[in-house]
């Protein structure tokens, strides 16, 4: 059980997806996204846009994700403010977010 002042601190979303009936899911409040984050928004991008054609070519939404988050791999980077990110990955994040709760 999480106390108010947890609560004021976090955002938790509670999501149904393929997977499982119901899964507990942390993101951060704060204006900035993690890599775990960023692996869910990703991984319901894909579920939602699966690559296509012989070459499997990502969806331009899983496209926009993976670049931010090889490039944050790449700096070492464990978060990126969103103000950091375009609008195109800023609206697919928020997407994800309201469409897993």
């Amino acid at each position: 059980m999480i106390t108010r002042e947890q609560e004021n601190e976090s955002a938790w979303a509670v999501y149904s997806h393929t997977d499982c009936a119901k899964c507990l899911v942390f993101y951060n409040s704060r204006m900035d996204i993690t890599l775990p984050e960023l692996e869910q928004a990703i991984n319901y991008w894909r579920s939602l846009r699966p690559s296509s054609g012989e070459e499997r070519a990502l969806s331009p939404e899983v496209n926009a994700l993976a670049t931010v988050y090889a490039l944050m791999i790449f700096n070492k980077a464990r978060s990126l403010p969103l103000s950091d990110l375009d609008q195109n990955a800023r609206q697919l994040l928020e997407q994800w977010r309201t469409g897993t709760k």
